[in-house]
């Protein structure tokens, strides 16, 4: 089963201070991974502009952590890595920008991923 933890994202020669800020990054990246999951399968297939508006329109509402406003679309793709498996791509579509961009939706993977953490 595919996990949304984060490894570390200081490399063994940065500083202390590198690896202070890279540890809060990583505990912030895997609360910021399960609510993309579970924004894509409560809102459904979404483009990855869309991922980004839903995250930051709901986000009080639903205590999703705080994050820059392009990177909820960066943990999506991360989501949808094979390795990961727990998004997948299902087509493209016009961005705000009118670049083609990614559409993702929950694969059976990201489904059972979110049963088995249910409260």
């Amino acid at each position: 089963m595919a996990e949304l933890e984060a490894q570390t994202l200081a490399r063994v020669t940065d500083p202390a201070t590198s690896h202070e800020a890279a540890d809060a990054v990583v505990a912030n990246l895997t609360e910021l991974r399960l609510a993309v999951l579970q924004l894509v399968s409560i809102y459904g297939a979404s483009s990855s502009s869309r991922i980004n508006r839903l995250y930051q329109a709901h986000r009080h509402s639903r205590e999703w952590p705080h994050a820059a406003p392009d990177s909820p679309r960066k943990r999506a793709g991360w989501l949808a890595d094979p390795a990961h498996g727990l998004l997948e791509v299902v087509g493209r579509a016009k961005g705000q920008n009118g670049v083609s961009e990614s559409v993702y939706a929950v694969t059976a993977q990201g489904r059972t991923y979110l049963a088995e953490r249910a409260l």
